[in-house]
């Protein structure tokens, strides 16, 4: 087979253009630091830069997103703190009033500073965060979620709340709805409330209650009934309406009742005709128990009777203020809790993030002291191709003939 000059000179051209195309390459790679400049250099390997730097955008997401919730929870966190404080003002107020049943000026005070506390309380239900929203309307975040009443408050927030996505398989809430912190307080001990009825005439008063056996507690209204000051009478009312009677019985001052699996204990002596409820505890915002409270306070006390149904209401304000603050720390706890999960989960975020950007920099970043020797060769192969080129490219059998 015949090899022309030219066929030879084609090949040798194509040969250092092939050099040159790796050696430019490889100054581009100096250049930028990257081995892969571009997607042709390294298919399978630009795919994993791509999924390896989505990874880390999506890491930094996450990081700020966590701050984002973070940030908030700890305002909630301060928020809640003040809360309780407050509320344990009110209940200390409530046991100094106690003992003031003949004190008309004392208890005027004590409500004068319930009063306050209720607004202190409005303000901190109303707190916002650092961006100027609402810490407690749930995601009406643009809202103010309470508003005063005379007898208690409105909320006007709804029930939910802002799931943040702060790991590939982790949200968290950050924030809490205000109904849920200040207004689904259950009321008496938590399963039943004991009250005396608001038109007792003798000095009955309900003491402490508590249930004494959890399965023969049914959820009906029960009501001690007396029709002389030693004689009462329970009668249960079930969800249909129907009253019938379920025990009779003889009561002696400071006697603790026993019905249903519940018991509570009656200090004073009631009157013919004097009713004590036990029903199941439901659902009464704070605002409710301390404006009870503040009332209660403002009653006239002018007789053992009027004395009674202050005692009977003090006790009252202690029990619903007590599950007040259980709620109020149980959310606090939760968002303690939520705190925490934050900061494991940025740690387990960075932790894999800067897995990821070791892995991207093996694959993307350029081996310097590789590229520097494999600069050298082609330079030197580059060289010595040129040099062949041009010695063989004028040669021709005419000039050995």
């Amino acid at each position: 087979m015949r090899v022309s000059n030219n066929s030879l000179q084609i090949q040798w051209l194509n040969a250092l253009q092939r050099q040159q195309s790796d050696l430019a390459r490889t100054q581009q790679q100096f250049a930028t630091g990257r081995q892969v400049t571009k997607p042709s250099d390294d298919p399978i390997g630009a795919i994993r830069i791509q999924q390896l730097t989505r990874a880390l955008d999506r890491f930094d997401v996450y990081d700020r997103t966590a701050g984002t919730a973070m940030e908030r929870l700890s305002v909630e966190e301060e928020a809640l703190a003040r809360s309780s404080d407050l509320l344990n003002r009110a209940r200390e107020l409530t046991v100094q009033a106690g003992n003031l049943a003949n004190d008309s000026a004392g208890r005027a005070a004590i409500a004068t500073e319930i009063n306050e506390l209720i607004g202190n309380l409005f303000d901190v239900a109303n707190a916002q965060d650092g961006r100027s929203q609402y810490l407690f309307a749930g995601t009406r975040a643009d809202t103010q979620p309470f508003q005063l009443t005379a007898t208690g408050a409105n909320y006007v927030g709804n029930q939910e709340s802002r799931e943040l996505q702060i790991g590939d398989l982790r949200t968290i809430a950050d924030g809490d709805p205000g109904s849920k912190v200040f207004q689904l307080v259950r009321t008496g001990n938590g399963t039943f409330e004991a009250r005396a009825d608001t038109a007792n005439t003798g000095t009955g008063v309900v003491a402490e209650n508590s249930v004494f056996d959890p399965t023969l507690w049914d959820g009906a209204d029960y009501e001690v009934r007396f029709s002389s000051p030693t004689d009462y009478e329970i009668f249960r009312t079930d969800f249909a309406g129907v009253t019938t009677s379920v025990g009779v019985g003889v009561h002696s001052p400071g006697e603790t009742l026993q019905f249903a699996g519940v018991q509570m204990r009656l200090d004073g002596t009631p009157a013919a005709g004097d009713s004590f409820d036990a029903q199941p505890s439901r659902n009464q915002d704070v605002f409710t128990t301390l404006r009870n409270l503040e009332a209660t306070l403002n009653a006239v006390v002018s007789d053992d009777a009027g004395r009674a149904q202050f005692l009977n209401g003090i006790n009252q304000a202690l029990e619903d203020i007590d599950r007040g603050l259980d709620n109020v720390n149980a959310v606090r706890a939760s968002v303690g809790t939520r705190l925490e999960a934050i900061d494991v989960q940025r740690e387990l975020n960075a932790g894999m993030s800067l897995q990821a950007e070791q892995v991207l920099m093996e694959v993307r970043d350029l081996d310097y002291a590789e590229a520097v020797t494999r600069l050298e060769r082609q330079l030197f192969g580059l060289e010595s191709a040129q040099a062949a080129f041009s010695r063989i490219k004028g040669l021709s059998l005419f000039n050995f003939l």
